[in-house]
């Protein structure tokens, strides 16, 4: 906010003139009302309290606290009892309701079980405070940083979407985006041998995998096989 200005007409006895002092509810970015408070003293009884939006506007007398819910400047005047007066303005520069814009590029790439999100900066009209990743509904404050990075995910299809913040509070989501993580570690024969006992041929073997067998085949030479099931 900037500093107030200042215009005095003295009286003819009095020369202390009254003095005006505004109390915002806060001096911080914010995406809500203001609320403004006015107030006179002097050395002689304040007669008149009055405040207007517009120079060009009448002024009107001041009985409760001002909501404000755009940038704009206020202007007061005071009069005591001998005529002294005195008038301040003050602007009001603090109120942003713009949403940011989200960015134009959003990227994922899922590898081994982890997934690497990335984007291109957002634009907002005073400036961009944060960014927050939601993945599988769970939000995660990445700050200013346009990348995020996740391990140890589950196969399957996984959400994701962006947030975008400004040092207002307004915020943007991006509409929700998938991508899928795979299993891509192959299974593990430990080990594999055979007997024959009476002319019967006996095959055993182990296997084992990251996540579970789902069939199992055997082959005899190159062209002969059985399909078995995961738990032969």
């Amino acid at each position: 906010m900037s500093d107030p200005n200042i215009e005095q007409t003295q009286g003819e006895e009095d020369f202390i003139y009254p003095s005006i002092t505004f109390t915002p509810s806060t001096i911080e970015q914010t995406n809500g009302n203001v609320t403004l408070e006015l107030a006179a003293s002097g050395s002689a009884t304040i007669i008149a309290l009055q405040y207007r939006f517009f120079e060009t506007e009448a002024w009107r007398n001041y009985t409760a606290p001002l909501v404000i819910g755009n940038n704009c400047t206020v202007y007061a005047q005071a009069r005591d009892l001998e005529g002294n007066e005195v008038s301040r303005s003050l602007e009001i520069t603090n109120i942003d309701k713009s949403a940011p814009a989200l960015p134009s590029e959003i990227t994922a790439v899922s590898t081994n079980y982890d997934v690497s999100i990335a984007w291109s900066a957002a634009t907002d009209n005073v400036a961009i405070a944060k960014y927050q990743i939601e993945l599988d509904g769970e939000i995660t404050d990445v700050e200013t940083a346009q990348t995020f990075h996740k391990d140890n995910l589950s196969i399957g299809r996984h959400s994701y979407r962006l947030v975008a913040m400004d040092t207002a509070g307004n915020v943007t989501w991006s509409e929700q985006r998938y991508f899928d993580v795979t299993d891509t570690t192959a299974p593990v024969i430990q080990r594999c041998f055979s007997y024959v006992n009476g002319g019967t041929i006996s095959i055993k073997w182990e296997v084992s995998d990251n996540v579970a067998i789902a069939a199992q085949r055997l082959w005899f030479g190159q062209d002969e096989y059985f399909d078995l099931g995961p738990d032969v």
